[in-house]
């Protein structure tokens, strides 16, 4: 964080991006009074409102590969959900990167209705370390509609592309 936000002159820092500089400012000001301020980059999502909507987080097969890492990938089709088939909105899928030997998440990759809502909870799951079965047991209320649908719907398609 420090080097990243680390003017030339001594005592300025700046913030960059859009997303990113709520949570820079926040460390910046940290840094400043504490001499420690953290941003975790990774846990950063990024969204393209369209329809369907695409969202992702953390690391991609590409950077994966890039860094050697074994990895596993747990993917789940909108199609094959009831509800979804329900709402007449089956395009996309669910698509989880995990660490091959620790099952911790690396990255979340979503295509479908809501996914800007849904790749918070693989937010969560990067920034706290989670394993693809901490949230697959994570029990969330399920709801006709709204985030809490979204959110049941994410576990219940890491559960599936999991548990199998």
């Amino acid at each position: 964080m420090h080097t990243r936000l680390k003017k030339k002159v001594s005592n300025q820092y700046q913030i960059k991006g859009i997303v990113d500089s709520f949570y820079e400012g926040i460390a910046a000001v940290e840094f400043i009074k504490s001499g420690h301020g953290h941003v975790n980059y990774a846990a950063i999502p990024s969204v393209v409102y369209t329809h369907p909507e695409v969202a992702w987080v953390g690391k991609t097969e590409q950077d994966l590969k890039a860094e050697g890492v074994k990895y596993k990938i747990g993917k789940f089709v909108f199609s094959a959900n009831s509800r979804a088939k329900t709402n007449l909105d089956t395009e996309g899928f669910v698509k989880i990167l995990t660490e091959a030997e620790t099952d911790r998440i690396l990255g979340a990759h979503i295509i479908g209705p809501n996914a800007g809502e849904m790749i918070a909870e693989g937010v969560l799951a990067i920034e706290y370390g989670a394993s693809a079965e901490d949230v697959a047991r994570t029990c969330h209320a399920h709801v006709s509609n709204g985030i809490n649908h979204w959110l049941w719907l994410l576990s219940d398609y890491i559960l599936t592309a999991y548990v199998e």
